[in-house]
């Protein structure tokens, strides 16, 4: 089995740093190739102008590792909660499976989950009845 946390993490990751690379590389290059082609040698200061670019590039970089590392933060919030939400939904199974009919469920962030809880309450009911009967 996968665990979930690790995977849901390195997924992102590895989607988040291919796709700037590849973007990054190809707009760079073909940006620099775009600039130096419609440049004059002779009356153009080609370094001043390429250490603009560079510079225009490295804030880019600054700015998507900054956007990439609130993404992150979000992701692994949401993930947090949803595995927490997960975490109680087997606790409680867990209980209805030691014959706990009485155990409590404490479902606090996904309203999904919360209704998978209410279908197992409702099944818990049952069960008690026919174990009584």
């Amino acid at each position: 089995m996968l665990n979930l946390k690790k995977e849901i993490y390195k997924k992102f990751f590895f989607m988040l740093v291919g796709v700037f690379v590849v973007l990054f590389s190809l707009a760079y290059f073909l940006l620099k190739d775009l600039l130096l082609s419609h440049l004059n040698p002779q009356h153009d200061n080609i370094v001043l102008i390429m250490d603009a670019y560079n510079t225009i590039w490295v804030e880019i970089l600054v700015a998507f590792v900054v956007l990439g590392t609130v993404a992150f933060l979000y992701i692994k919030r949401l993930s947090d909660t949803l595995l927490e939400d997960v975490q109680h939904l087997g606790e409680y199974m867990q209980a209805i499976n030691d014959k706990n009919y009485d155990a409590i469920i404490q479902i606090q962030h996904y309203t999904e989950f919360l209704k998978i809880a209410l279908i197992f309450k409702n099944l818990v009911k049952r069960l008690k009845q026919k174990e009584k009967k």
